[in-house]
């Protein structure tokens, strides 16, 4: 679950779910713009399910609304352990 809080206001919202249920090695960055179907906005987060999966999503701010997979370049994850 995603919460905005506005200063302004002193409120938190809740931000609409994400696409599908997030596992272990989640992850989630503020970008400038993700690219995609999105229209352009300064407010955005690039998000990794996580839980031994490739989905990749992006959270609008602005417009309040989760865009997946579909005009998104698809990255392939590889997990290693760490070598010493």
């Amino acid at each position: 679950m995603i919460w905005q809080y506005s200063i302004s206001q002193n409120v938190w919202k809740v931000m609409p779910n994400t696409p599908a249920p997030v596992g272990d090695g989640a992850a989630l960055v503020e970008v400038v713009y993700c690219g995609g179907t999105l229209p352009y906005s300064q407010f955005q987060i690039a998000a990794l399910r996580g839980d031994n999966t490739s989905d990749f999503w992006c959270f609008d701010i602005e417009h309040s609304v989760w865009v997946t997979g579909r005009g998104f370049l698809r990255f392939r994850l590889r997990l290693d352990p760490v070598r010493r």
